[in-house]
């Protein structure tokens, strides 16, 4: 998000706070859907979120991250809490998210179609889509692509149409945990999006595992055959 936060700073001499809050507004005041008020909340709501994003410090490393074997990319550290910012393709923040699933956050505000990503576009032109922040370090660190995070499970249409209108020509894999039920509601709804969207879909062998618990169980090079990444 360094970049991000550059680009901001150079603009008109505001900060990269109020630069982004501006951009919410002037962009939720022409596309936002929804009632008068929702529209203010969730205004209100990503002038908190930047308020917390920039006034967070950068984390290195935490005893949640190290748990779970993955490194700090781009993550910020909010009253011991680690954050993650939710953004659109603007690279203007909506919302953050926190990192621990031990925690019941609550969400408020804007989602849809809001994200948060872990590297850059390569030669690959692959890009993998996550739920989960975990999972989504592990394969980035397993194979290099660039990774997204959707933060929850009904996010992924929505995110997902914005990178096929975007990268055509990209190798879009949903990467995503096992289901608890093979051949369940969960796994029905999941192989109905990709038929739908035409993207490759990757789950562990192990029934209800994420790629992350791949990757602490047997390892990165495990992982990234499981994934058939070449």
């Amino acid at each position: 998000m360094q970049h991000v936060e550059k680009s901001l700073k150079s603009e008109q001499g505001f900060s990269a706070y109020e630069q982004s809050f501006i951009y919410a507004c002037q962009l939720y005041e022409k596309i936002g859907p929804g009632s008068r008020k929702k529209r203010e909340r969730v205004i209100e709501h990503a002038e908190y979120a930047n308020s917390v994003w920039f006034g967070s410090d950068p984390c290195q490393t935490h005893e949640y991250l190290i748990a779970k074997g993955v490194k700090s990319f781009g993550l910020r550290k909010h009253n011991g809490m680690l954050i993650a910012p939710i953004h659109d393709f603007q690279h203007v923040i909506w919302n953050f998210y926190p990192i621990q699933h031990d925690l019941y956050y609550p969400l408020v505000g804007r989602l849809e179609g809001g994200y948060f990503h872990i590297g850059m576009r390569d030669m690959h032109k692959k890009l993998f889509v996550c739920v989960d922040y975990e999972s989504a370090a592990s394969i980035h660190e397993a194979t290099g692509a660039q990774v997204v995070v959707v933060f929850r499970f009904p996010n992924i249409p929505s995110v997902l149409n914005q990178f096929l209108q975007r990268h055509k020509s990209d190798q879009i894999i949903l990467a995503i945990s096992s289901p608890a039920e093979p051949q369940g509601t969960e796994e029905v709804a999941i192989r109905q999006l990709v038929k739908a969207t035409g993207c490759q879909l990757r789950m562990p062998e192990e029934p209800m595992t994420s790629w992350n618990d791949v990757h602490v169980k047997h390892g990165l090079q495990a992982m990234a055959q499981q994934l058939n990444w070449e």
